[in-house]
């Protein structure tokens, strides 16, 4: 998973990630589905129904975009709109499963 080589990779540089992921569920009558979830950057041709990335410090570091940002801003950046997230991995469950 790259979220794992990102956080490696910011682990070596002496920092604390963690991983946390980006989706968000729709409840209806009958089902929950996942929303699916279009990367601006790819200008609409690729649908994902999750998303997992790197954070350390308050910014997200995800290879898809030039440079980091702040988490804050990250899901209006990446996808055009609020799109919840949840911690997924502490740096020492990261360190763990490398």
């Amino acid at each position: 998973m790259i979220a794992f080589e990102v956080a490696e990779r910011l682990i070596d540089a002496g920092k604390s990630p963690v991983i946390v992921s980006f989706s968000e569920d729709i409840k209806d009558e009958f089902f929950i589905r996942s929303k699916a979830l279009r990367p601006l950057a790819f200008g609409g041709r690729v649908i994902w129904y999750a998303h997992v990335v790197a954070v350390s410090e308050g910014m997200v570091f995800d290879p898809v975009l030039p440079e980091p940002v702040p988490l804050a801003e990250y899901s209006e950046k990446m996808f055009g709109e609020s799109i919840s997230w949840k911690l997924r991995l502490n740096t020492e469950s990261i360190q763990k499963r490398l």
